[in-house]
């Protein structure tokens, strides 16, 4: 009897950054075997398990994502890949070693979601403010790096929390903060200094025997209570991990795109000459909400088309802008331009 000797590791290669939520990561796949072929075809599936439930993680809200990975095999997922690159294959005697990818195919896993009616993101915030309200120490740490979680932030690889300046300006933005009852005022300046369309407000009630948190989040002048925790002693890691969680879930519900309803809009496209035109024409075709556009109208560098999209009109603007086009609506018409 032959045994067969398999040593693997396998794991995210960093050097490979996706450009788009639907986009895959190169994973690196390194091991040792007797049967390398049937070895390799295991971690090519491996691969697409972790890539698949990857993108899903990213693009739906916890329920829906619980919801699909029930779902989830090989073969829903063969429907969704484009192809499957490997690079830098090296077999030396029973060692092999290659990076693997699977692409696939955006429009596929949309017209999936759209079967199921699951809403969507495309994006994700890149940053959010958070401003640390330590209720015994207030005056000592308010917005000061001696703040125990400003400091842990600020010695980790953190690329999802902004931290502020912490300096006499921020403190004299804050100074007449009021919050009661899920409204706030006063906050505007500071969020507007940072250009932050989102921030996060982490309120520490420091007690003999606890540490409880009240975790907000502040974005498009409303204020949402997200969730409390409670711990016996500071844990930064897992709260920091469950703030950020539980922040996004809440704003892929505030910015979701619905599948269930088309709506329409009557745009007007100016351009220069018939290359632009062919250029902003393909970046609408890159508009994943866009279900159909008709010609209505054509005039001297301009045309004009009846749009029928899924989601809002400030999902569409924000597409727009990801796929280097701008969108302004004037008068219930909308004009498009390249950015």
């Amino acid at each position: 009897m032959r045994i067969f000797l398999i040593l693997l590791i396998l794991f995210f290669s960093k050097n490979v950054l996706s450009n788009s939520l639907f986009d895959s990561d190169f994973y690196e796949v390194d091991f040792k075997s007797n049967n390398i072929e049937n070895d390799k075809l295991i971690k090519i599936r491996d691969i697409k398990f972790k890539s698949i439930n990857k993108i899903f993680n990213n693009i739906l809200i916890e329920n829906d994502y619980k919801f699909i990975k029930r779902k989830i095999d090989e073969n829903l997922i063969n429907t969704f890949i484009k192809k499957i690159i490997i690079e830098d294959e090296k077999i030396i005697n029973d060692n092999y070693y290659s990076k693997i990818k699977v692409n696939y195919n955006k429009n596929s896993i949309i017209f999936f979601l759209r079967k199921l009616n699951l809403s969507y993101v495309e994006n994700l915030p890149s940053q959010m403010l958070i401003i640390v309200f330590e209720k015994n120490l207030l005056k000592e740490t308010f917005l000061s790096k001696t703040d125990i979680h400003y400091e842990y932030l600020m010695n980790i690889n953190n690329s999802f929390f902004k931290i502020p300046k912490l300096d006499i300006n921020d403190k004299y933005l804050l100074s007449n903060i009021n919050i009661n009852n899920n409204y706030i005022t006063n906050l505007d300046n500071i969020v507007e200094k940072y250009s932050s369309s989102n921030t996060i407000l982490l309120f520490v009630d420091n007690k003999k025997n606890k540490i409880q948190y009240d975790i907000y989040l502040y974005s498009d002048n409303d204020l949402s209570n997200i969730l409390s925790l409670e711990y016996s002693k500071y844990d930064f890691n897992n709260l920091f991990f469950n703030i950020e969680y539980s922040i996004l879930n809440e704003w892929k519900i505030k910015n979701r795109i619905q599948n269930r309803d088309i709506n329409k809009t009557y745009c007007e496209i100016r351009y220069y000459n018939l290359r632009e035109l062919k250029e902003i024409r393909k970046y609408l075709n890159n508009v994943s909400i866009i279900k159909n556009i008709k010609l209505k109208k054509i005039s001297y560098k301009v045309n004009y088309y009846d749009i029928l999209y899924y989601g809002n009109d400030n999902n569409l603007i924000n597409l727009f802008k990801l796929n280097k086009l701008n969108l302004k609506f004037n008068n219930n018409i909308c004009k498009i331009s390249l950015k």
